[in-house]
C-alpha cells in the first residue's frame, strides 16, 4: 500500500507539478523495517474541522467546487483515487487561500499504464485499476462497487456527491439517506447531488470537471430558472385570458372521451417483471406448448370443427381454446403463466373486459399456486387485476382488490420499488374514473418517480403513466404541460419501433384532447383526423376505438360553435361506445351525456333531456349521488329542464348542485355565475322575479367580465 502511495504521488507530481491538488510526499523508506512514507503537513481533514469547513453556506459551497476541482485533476492523470471521504481531504491556507489537497491514495489505481511509462514511473505496488485494494469506506461506495464491479470515474463522482452533500448540510459524518432533501434547500443543488449520487453510472456526471461547472455556474442557473417560472407566470396569466375569452361549456364531455380512451383501453403492454423472466428463460417445450394452443384457437374458430357451427367469432373461440389450458399443462404454471399474458393482451384488444378480468383472475391463482399468496409476484398481480376491474366499470370491485393488495403489501418483507410502483398505478387509475384528478396526479407523479428504480428501461411502462398523469394535469388546469408530455410521447424514442401502432394512434387522439384542454381546437383538429385515419386502419370504421376519438372530434367542433357537427360525431360514438360496452359502462354513459349537451345546443331539447338523464342515472350507480360526474350531469339536465319549462324538474335538481362538486368534475371559474344564472331564471319563471333578477344580473356581469360563451349569455338574458 505504502508503495502504492509512492507510485501515485509520483505519477501526479509528474503529471500536474509538485503544487498540484494532494500531499506531497518528501521522504519514503520501504529497504528495511520500518517501512514508512513521510508527506508535508497539508493542513486538517474535514472530517476534524467539521462544521468549521466554511462558516457560511456560500463558503462552504465554494469548498464543494474547490473539492470538485482537486478531484477533477486527479482524474485527468489517470488515476481513481477510490476512497474519497472527508478523512482524505485536508485543507490549509496558503497567504490567505485556502488550499483543497487529497491525500490516502493506498486504495487508488491507474486505468491507463501507459501515463505510467510516459512519464518514466515504476509502478510498485500498482496493478491496473480493477485490481485495486478494495479498500473504499461503505458510507461513499457507489452502488455498483457493492455488486462486485470495476471501480470506474464515476464511482469516484458517487463518493464526491455523497462529500459533497456533507459539507453543504454542515455535518461531516451525516449518511446520504431518505429525505437528504430536507437540509439541502437550494433546488438546483439537490439536482447536482441527485445527479451525482444516481444508482445506475450512466446518469451521473460523466466527471468530476461537470460536476464543478455544474457548480459554478449555479447563479446563472439561478437565474435561467427565474426568468422560466416568470415566463410560465407571464404564460399562465394569457392563458388564463384566452380560457376566459374562449370558454369551453364545462362538463366531462370532454373529459368524456378522454377517459373512455385513457382508461379502457390503457393496457400495460410490458409484461409484468415475472413474466418477462419467464420468457426469459423459456423452454422449448413451452413454445411448442403455445403453439399447439394457437392451433386449439384456430380449430375453435372453424365452423368445420365438430361443436362450432357457422357463428363461431374470435371470443368463441378464444372462451373454448382458453377453457383447456389449466387441464393440458396443468403441471407447469409457467406455460400456463405465459398463455395467460397473451390472452390478457387479445382480451384487451378487443376491448372485452370482463373476459380480461376472468383471465386475471385465472392468472393471480396460478402465481399464488407458483409463488404464494404473499409474494411480492402475487401482490403486484392484484394491483394489476384492480386495473381491469376498473376498464370492466366494476369499481367497487377494484377498490376492494387494492386494499387488499396493500394489506398483503404491509407485511415485512415485501415493500419494493415494483410493487409500490404497481400500486400507485392502479390507485391512480381509480381515482381517474372517479374524477379525482388532484390525487391521480399525485399516485401517477408517485408511479414516474418509481420507475427508474422499479423499472428503468421500460419505455411501454413509462409510456403508459405518462398518458393517464397528462389526462389529470390536464383536469387540474395544467394543460400546457399535459399537452408537452402528450406530445412528447407521439415522437421518438417511442415512435422508433417501441410502442405498436394502435397505442400511437390512441395516443395521438388523447394528445389531440388535451390540445382540446389548453383552448387550442384549431390545432387539435388535425391531431384527432389523422388519430381517426391511423385508428380506422387497424380496427375498422365501426369499431369503438374510433368512436371514442370521433367523440374527442366532436368537442373540437364544439368549441369552434360548429355544433351540427359535434352533434353528428356524438352520436356516433355514443351508438359504437354502448354497442361495444353496453349501457352501463362508463365510456357508454360518457357518450350519452356528450350527446345530450349537443342536443341543448343544436334545439333539441326532448333529445337532450333523455340522453342526460339516461347518463345521470347511470353515473348514480356507478359512483354514487354526490359524484362530481352527477353533479355536472344534473346542471346539464337542469338547463335543459329550463330551456323545456319543466320548473318542477329544475327544482328537484338545483339543491342537488354546489360549485365545489361541479368544478370537481370540469373545472372551471363559472361555476358559480352559472349556479347563480341558473337558479335566478327558475326564481324568475317560477314568480321570485325580484330575487331572481338580482342573482342573473350579478350573474350576467360575471358572464362578460370571463368572456363565458355568447349563446350561455343570451339564454339567461332573456329572463333578465
Amino acid at each position: 500500500m505504502l508503495k502504492r502511495e509512492t507510485t501515485i504521488f509520483r505519477l501526479l507530481s509528474a503529471s500536474i507539478g509538485e503544487d498540484g491538488p494532494f500531499a506531497r510526499i518528501i521522504d519514503w523508506n520501504f529497504e528495511t523495517p520500518p517501512f514508512f512514507i513521510e508527506c508535508d503537513d497539508a493542513g486538517e481533514d474535514l472530517l476534524r474541522l467539521g462544521s468549521d469547513a466554511g462558516s457560511t453556506f456560500d463558503e462552504r459551497l465554494e469548498l464543494v467546487s474547490e473539492i470538485a476541482a482537486a478531484v477533477a485533476a486527479v482524474h485527468e492523470t489517470g488515476v481513481l483515487h477510490k476512497d474519497l471521504k472527508p478523512a482524505n481531504v485536508l485543507i490549509s491556507t496558503d497567504g490567505g487561500r485556502r488550499v483543497v489537497r487529497l491525500v490516502d491514495f493506498g486504495s487508488s489505481g491507474v486505468h491507463d499504464r501507459d501515463r505510467l511509462d510516459a512519464f518514466g514511473v515504476t509502478p510498485l505496488g500498482l496493478t491496473l485499476d480493477g485490481e485495486g485494494s478494495g479498500r473504499s469506506t461503505p458510507l461513499y461506495m457507489a452502488p455498483e462497487i457493492v455488486a462486485g464491479q470495476a471501480h470506474t470515474i464515476r464511482s469516484d463522482i458517487y463518493a464526491l456527491g455523497v462529500l459533497a452533500y456533507q459539507v453543504l448540510a454542515g455535518d461531516m459524518k451525516k449518511p446520504l439517506t431518505t429525505g437528504w432533501e430536507e437540509d439541502i434547500a437550494d433546488p438546483l443543488l439537490r439536482e447536482d447531488i441527485a445527479r451525482a449520487t444516481a444508482g445506475d453510472p450512466e446518469r451521473r456526471f460523466a466527471s468530476a470537471a461537470d460536476f464543478e461547472a455544474s457548480l459554478q455556474s449555479l447563479e446563472a442557473r439561478r437565474h435561467a430558472a427565474a426568468a422560466a417560472a416568470a415566463d410560465e407566470a407571464r404564460y399562465a396569466e394569457a392563458q388564463a385570458s384566452l380560457n376566459a375569452i374562449r370558454a369551453r361549456r364545462p362538463w366531462v364531455y370532454a373529459t368524456g372521451a378522454v377517459l373512455a380512451a385513457g382508461l379502457a383501453t390503457s393496457l400495460f403492454l410490458a409484461r409484468s417483471a415475472d413474466t418477462a423472466r419467464q420468457e426469459a428463460v423459456m423452454r422449448t417445450a413451452q413454445a411448442e406448448a403455445a403453439n399447439g394452443f394457437l392451433q386449439d384457437i384456430i380449430l375453435s374458430a372453424d365452423p368445420r370443427t365438430p361443436g362450432v357451427g357457422p357463428d363461431a367469432s374470435v371470443r368463441d373461440a378464444l372462451a373454448r381454446a382458453s377453457d383447456t389450458v389449466a387441464e393440458r399443462f396443468d403441471n407447469d404454471v409457467q406455460t400456463q403463466l405465459f398463455i395467460s399474458s397473451a390472452l390478457i393482451d387479445v382480451y384487451n384488444g378487443l376491448a372485452d373486459f370482463d373476459a380480461e378480468v376472468s383471465e386475471r383472475d385465472r392468472r393471480l391463482t396460478l402465481l399464488k399456486r407458483l409463488h404464494g399468496e404473499t409474494a411480492p409476484q402475487t401482490i403486484q398481480e392484484r394491483y394489476q387485476l384492480a386495473e381491469a376491474l376498473i376498464r370492466a366499470s366494476r369499481y367497487d370491485e377494484a377498490e376492494a382488490m387494492i386494499a387488499e393488495a396493500d394489506q398483503q403489501a404491509s407485511n415485512p418483507g415485501i415493500e419494493g420499488a415494483e410493487t409500490r410502483l404497481r400500486a400507485a398505478i392502479a390507485k391512480g387509475r381509480l381515482a381517474l374514473v372517479q374524477l379525482d384528478f388532484q390525487r391521480s396526479a399525485d399516485q401517477y407523479s408517485l408511479a414516474k418517480a418509481l420507475l427508474p428504480e422499479a423499472a428503468p428501461d421500460d419505455l411501454v411502462l413509462r409510456h403508459a403513466i405518462d398518458i393517464d398523469l397528462a389526462q389529470g394535469l390536464s383536469r387540474l388546469g395544467q394543460t400546457r404541460e399535459a399537452a408537452e408530455i402528450l406530445g412528447a410521447l407521439v415522437e421518438p424514442p417511442f415512435t422508433e419501433g417501441v410502442i405498436p401502432d394502435w397505442r400511437l394512434a390512441r395516443t395521438r387522439m388523447i394528445y389531440g384532447a388535451a390540445l382540446l384542454y389548453d383552448v387550442r381546437p384549431d390545432d387539435a383538429e388535425p391531431v384527432l383526423l389523422q388519430a381517426i385515419e391511423e385508428l380506422e386502419s387497424i380496427y375498422g370504421e365501426d369499431a369503438p376505438q374510433v368512436a371514442e376519438a370521433r367523440g374527442v372530434l366532436s368537442q373540437a367542433y364544439a368549441d369552434m360553435g360548429q355544433w351540427p357537427k359535434a352533434l353528428e360525431e356524438r352520436v356516433f360514438a355514443r351508438k359504437a361506445a354502448c354497442d361495444s360496452h353496453g349501457h352501463d359502462h362508463v365510456a357508454c354513459l360518457l357518450q350519452i351525456g356528450n350527446e345530450g349537451v349537443a342536443r341543448i345546443e343544436t334545439g333539441d331539447i326532448a333529445g337532450a333531456i333523455e340522453n342526460l338523464t339516461v347518463a345521470r342515472n347511470g353515473f348514480i350507480g356507478l359512483m354514487g349521488e354526490t359524484s362530481p360526474a352527477v353533479q355536472v350531469m344534473g346542471y346539464q339536465l337542469a338547463a335543459a329542464h329550463l330551456e323545456g319549462g319543466d320548473l318542477e324538474a329544475v327544482s328537484a335538481l338545483l339543491p342537488t348542485l354546489t360549485v365545489e362538486g361541479l368544478e370537481a368534475g370540469a373545472p372551471s371559474t363559472q361555476w358559480r355565475s352559472r349556479l347563480d344564472a341558473l337558479q335566478g331564471s327558475y326564481l324568475v319563471r317560477s314568480g321570485s322575479a325580484e330575487r331572481g333578477r338580482e342573482l342573473l344580473a350579478r350573474a350576467i356581469s360575471n358572464f362578460h367580465e370571463e368572456k363565458a360563451d355568447e349563446a350561455l349569455i343570451a339564454r339567461h338574458e332573456r329572463d333578465l
